[in-house]
């Protein structure tokens, strides 16, 4: 039995090189018999039935001798390079016509070069930095030392969990250096990323891919805090994060978030809105509990010149009185014949309604001034007027300036 199955692998072996040396011995006879279009649709189909890259090598250098014959000497060194990046120590028949070997020539000359230089060609990648929080793209970053015209680097990002895979090509400048931009789309919460860096040689993939790593945080936003008033506590939903300043950013759910800061009988409490995928930069500055000084001063000047109206409209009355008594003693001591009031008591009634008049009008000028002292403090801004500076949100991640 054991010989019968022997056999049987033996006949199927030979059948397969059989099948496979009949195009390639097509392609020899048609290109013998200069019948140039059979050989090179020979030369596919030997490709396509090849189990080697001998095998392969060889159809190309037939097609590149098509390709010579037919003075198409660009697609010929393409097809010789072909064959010798599958097999280097492919060479023409020693009998093959001088046209042909001289552009072969030019393929080996170039296929060393292509050899010599992608040798010299290493990759370096530079620590991959992941993002503060998930849902936010990030940066990839390499050098190639020893690049050269031609020389492509492409990044492959794959997520295991997922199974969500992109190509991305990497943008260079003239010092070597390689960027890509990993989209938002793959960051997603706690994803673990997979980064594979490829080096090409005009679109030709060489050399072993280097290969890291990344897992993503698990948090979705987060706030950076900041304050001049060091020491100042600060509270986020409630919760004590720390003193100012914080040694990090404090991560959050996306939506609006609850900040407190506070120092002795200073306060101030903010509702922030936080986008998905954001680091926001906030300054807090918290002032005096309860009404401010302007405030303060406001409606004490408010109230003080009500008050001095009030007087100085009391001391006009009263000076109005005393000068109608003195008016009405000396009539009637004219009209019935009485002797005259004398003239203590004129005296007297003159000084006091005087001191009500001095004293209405200085009522009056005080009064007034306050007055439009606090008129002038209604006027005024009213952010001016607060002690308390409202948060500033920077959702750009550049630093705030009051």
């Amino acid at each position: 039995m054991k010989q019968l199955l022997s056999g049987a692998l033996s006949v199927f072996l030979c059948a397969g090189r059989v099948a496979m040396a009949a195009p390639l011995d097509d392609m020899r006879r048609h290109f013998s018999r200069l019948e140039y279009d059979q050989a090179l649709l020979a030369a596919e189909e030997a490709r396509k039935s090849a189990q080697s890259d001998d095998e392969r090598a060889e159809s190309w250098l037939y097609e590149g001798y098509v390709d010579v014959a037919l003075e198409r000497e660009l697609d010929a060194l393409r097809a010789f390079d072909q064959a010798l990046s599958l097999s280097p120590q492919i060479r023409p028949a020693s009998d093959t016509s001088p046209r042909i070997a001289k552009v072969f020539e030019r393929a080996l000359k170039q296929s060393e070069s292509r050899t010599l230089r992608r040798q010299h060609a290493t990759l370096v990648l530079d620590p991959v930095v992941p993002p503060q929080v998930a849902l936010r793209a990030f940066d990839v970053s390499a050098k190639v030392e020893g690049a050269f015209d031609g020389l492509t680097v492409r990044l492959e990002i794959g997520d295991r969990e997922t199974g969500l895979s992109a190509q991305l090509p990497m943008a260079s400048d003239p010092n070597g250096r390689y960027s890509a931009h990993v989209p938002a789309d793959f960051a997603r919460p706690s994803a673990e990323l997979t980064l594979s860096l490829q080096l090409l040689d005009h679109s030709e993939l060489f050399g072993v891919p280097t290969t890291t790593a990344v897992r993503l945080p698990e948090h979705r936003a987060m706030i950076e805090i900041f304050s001049p008033q060091r020491g100042a506590q600060v509270r986020v939903e409630g919760n004590v994060v720390g003193t100012i300043p914080l040694p990090a950013a404090v991560p959050v759910a996306p939506g609006k978030i609850h900040v407190t800061l506070s120092l002795k009988n200073q306060r101030v409490t903010e509702v922030l809105d936080v986008r998905a995928g954001e680091v926001a930069r906030a300054t807090l500055i918290a002032g005096e509990s309860g009404p401010s000084k302007v405030v303060i001063a406001r409606y004490t000047l408010m109230g003080v010149g009500a008050a001095l109206l009030i007087a100085g409209a009391v001391l006009a009355a009263e000076a109005a009185n005393e000068a109608n008594e003195l008016a009405l003693k000396s009539n009637t001591g004219r009209q019935s014949g009485l002797q005259p009031v004398n003239f203590k008591d004129v005296s007297n009634i003159q000084s006091t309604g005087r001191a009500y008049q001095d004293g209405a009008i200085a009522a009056f000028a005080v009064g007034g001034a306050a007055a439009l002292g606090s008129i002038a403090l209604f006027i005024w801004p009213h952010e001016q007027s607060r002690s308390i500076k409202r948060l500033a949100l920077d959702r750009r991640g550049i630093g705030v300036r009051f």
